[in-house]
């Protein structure tokens, strides 16, 4: 192939198995000359990675409260798995 891939048309065929099962899709894709209709804008960049950003952080708490909810392990001289304190 030269530095251009041709518009097609091209032929594709996709198979997904999983086990047992397995499917299959044929198709064929022609792809537009560059250039070809309107141009779309992009915005709203600012909000997806703010929105992006406050799922992270809310990921990160969600965590950290599983993390300290969750009892640590009894060690060896603690057989019932209770914290016994002495005064």
């Amino acid at each position: 192939m030269g530095e251009q891939v041709p518009n097609g048309p091209w032929d594709a065929l996709i198979t997904v198995r999983s086990g047992l099962l397995e499917e299959s899709v044929e198709t064929s894709l022609t792809f537009p000359d560059v250039g070809d209709g309107p141009r779309i804008p992009v915005s709203g960049g600012f909000w997806w990675w703010l929105a992006a950003l406050l799922a992270a952080v809310a990921l990160g708490v969600a965590i950290w409260a599983k993390m300290i909810r969750r009892p640590s392990a009894p060690n060896s001289d603690d057989h019932d798995g209770y914290t016994h304190l002495i005064a």
